[in-house]
């Protein structure tokens, strides 16, 4: 299975400015495992940035869109992720 995943602004600062990668995984996985393997890969400043999860779940703390939806509007049982999803990760911006 291959998703896309592409970072957007501070987030794409953390993974030294690719924009973007393609992940492929042998397996079915969720979005909340997936953002696991991209914590590993990435580091503690990543994990910081995009969830914490001290209770073993899974909250972000940036914004993170599937095919351009939330993730509780997928109606997908688990939060599975599906061969050719895009995945994007924004840092949540606030200010007047």
């Amino acid at each position: 299975m291959k998703v896309r995943i592409e970072y957007l602004s501070g987030i794409n600062q953390l993974v030294g400015g690719i924009g973007e990668e393609e992940i492929t995984t042998q397996d079915e996985i969720s979005l909340a495992e997936l953002v696991g393997v991209l914590a590993s890969k990435y580091g503690s400043a990543f994990r910081r940035a995009v969830y914490e999860s001290a209770d073993k779940t899974f909250e972000p703390k940036c914004l993170i869109t599937v095919n351009g939806l939330p993730p509780n509007k997928l109606n997908r049982s688990g939060g599975a992720l599906r061969d050719g999803d895009r995945i994007v990760l924004m840092p949540i911006v606030s200010g007047g």
